[in-house]
């Protein structure tokens, strides 16, 4: 998987041409993915001689080869995040153009991708699993409204039931609500779907590209952030708040999750917003 460019982007811009009050950008097509995300405004996408509104916290993939461009009114603001990528299967997706509305969870995403771009540049080995959630959640989301795939989900020649999705989903909910305890023990949780873990997480892995470990640490290092921003909480009391034994395994665990140090993540970042 290669990552061509994340640009956050605010229409209009200098880039396009004027016309009757309204903003449209330059025509272009792309030999890769562009994954974009809304995040504030409307603006009209134009591909294949159609158009489709877009509005803010929509998500949407366009196929290598796809001519498009966007349109907008000039009194109009809209902020939109850009990603170019290559290296998926060009038949990943079954349709060429593939769009998602109230994509909260693609939305989180989308901010830890910014964050992560701007205070970790280089090295960083978060972006391109954040970027392959999206995919993921996004194909889920392809075959969903589908009739012709609600059966199952085919993701590297793997068959997924639609019950071991929604286990799946059910087992993200109760870390996201319990990832503050240090007592959560990961082998055992799946036992109330009537599963081994084993037989868990080799479908876990598929959809979530990590393992069921390493999406509690993702969890808890997100919401210690979050602390980290918005709290005046010393490591030792954010550490023991989201589940971590002791603010050495913290430190250790975030730096290897977000490529510096809670203290320096603290620090670079209020900056930033300053």
């Amino acid at each position: 998987m290669k990552v061509h460019y994340i640009n956050l982007l605010r229409f209009p811009s200098k880039s396009g041409t004027f016309t009757n009050h309204k903003y449209h950008s330059c025509i272009r097509q792309h030999s890769f993915y562009e994954i974009c995300f809304c995040f504030k405004g409307t603006f009209d996408l134009v591909t294949d001689n159609r158009k489709y509104e877009i509005q803010a916290e929509m998500c949407y993939i366009l196929s290598s080869g796809l001519k498009h461009a966007e349109i907008t009114e000039t009194n109009k603001k809209s902020i939109i995040l850009f990603i170019g990528l290559g290296g998926f299967n060009k038949n990943f997706f079954h349709n060429r153009l593939i769009m998602k509305d109230n994509a909260d969870d693609i939305k989180e995403i989308c901010i830890n991708i910014i964050n992560e771009k701007e205070i970790n540049q280089t090295n960083n080995t978060i972006i391109p699993h954040e970027i392959k959630r999206i995919f993921y959640l996004m194909k889920r989301h392809q075959l969903n409204i589908n009739s012709d795939y609600q059966k199952t989900l085919k993701i590297n020649n793997y068959n997924i039931p639609l019950w071991i999705q929604k286990n799946i989903d059910e087992w993200k909910r109760y870390i996201n609500t319990n990832y503050n305890k240090t007592d959560i023990k990961i082998a055992e949780s799946p036992n109330v779907f009537n599963m081994s873990f084993r037989y868990f997480e080799k479908y876990f892995k598929i959809l979530e590209c990590m393992t069921c470990s390493e999406y509690l640490n993702q969890a808890r290092v997100n919401n210690a952030k979050h602390l980290l921003l918005n709290s005046d909480l010393t490591m030792h009391e954010i550490a023991r708040q989201t589940g971590f034994k002791s603010s050495n395994y913290f430190i250790r665990k975030f730096k290897k999750l977000s490529g510096v140090t809670p203290k320096r993540y603290r620090i670079t970042t209020e900056l930033k917003y300053d």
